[in-house]
C-alpha cells in the first residue's frame, strides 16, 4: 500500500513540475527582447470569432506595434495608442492605455475596436508558435521574420 502512495505523488509530483517547468521556458527578459528587437512590428492578420483576416495596407491604415522601454505604442488601422506595459515571465500587462479619437471608414472602426479591447489596458499571455508572438487576449498575432 505504502508503495502504490509513494508511486501516486510521484507522478503527481513529476506532472506537476513538468507543468512548472513548461510555462517557465521563457523569462521576463526574453520576451522583452523580443518585442524590443525590432522599432516597430507590422500585424498581418487578426482573428475574430475564428475567421482571421489579412489586413491590407494603405499609408492611412497601417497596423503596427512598437515596444520601446516600458512604453508601448502603434496604430490599429486608424488612430495611434499608447500606453505602457510590464511582463512577468510570459504575461503581458497593458496599462495608462490611450487612443486617438479620429473617425476612418466603418469596417476599420470595427477591426481597430475589437483590437482596442483585446489588447489596450488588459494582460495576455504570451506564447510563441513557429516564428509568431501570440497574445491570448488580443485577436491578432506579430509575426518574426
Amino acid at each position: 500500500m505504502k508503495k502504490i502512495s509513494f508511486l501516486v505523488s510521484l507522478s503527481i509530483f513529476l506532472f506537476l513540475s513538468a507543468c512548472a517547468t513548461k510555462n517557465a521556458s521563457y523569462k521576463d527578459e526574453d520576451f522583452q527582447k523580443i518585442l524590443t528587437s525590432k522599432k516597430q512590428w507590422k500585424i498581418e492578420n487578426y482573428t475574430s470569432n475564428q475567421l482571421t483576416t489579412i489586413l491590407s495596407y494603405e499609408k492611412e491604415q497601417e497596423f503596427i506595434i512598437g515596444f520601446k522601454g516600458e512604453q508601448v505604442f502603434g496604430k490599429f488601422g486608424c488612430n495611434n495608442f499608447f500606453g505602457s506595459y510590464t511582463i512577468e515571465g510570459n504575461k503581458i500587462t497593458i496599462g495608462n492605455a490611450g487612443v486617438t479619437r479620429k473617425m476612418c471608414e466603418n469596417d476599420i472602426m470595427e477591426i481597430e475596436a475589437e483590437m482596442i479591447n483585446g489588447f489596450l489596458n488588459t494582460s495576455s499571455e504570451i506564447t510563441l508558435k513557429g516564428k509568431k508572438i501570440n497574445f491570448s487576449n488580443a485577436s491578432f498575432s506579430l509575426e518574426m521574420q
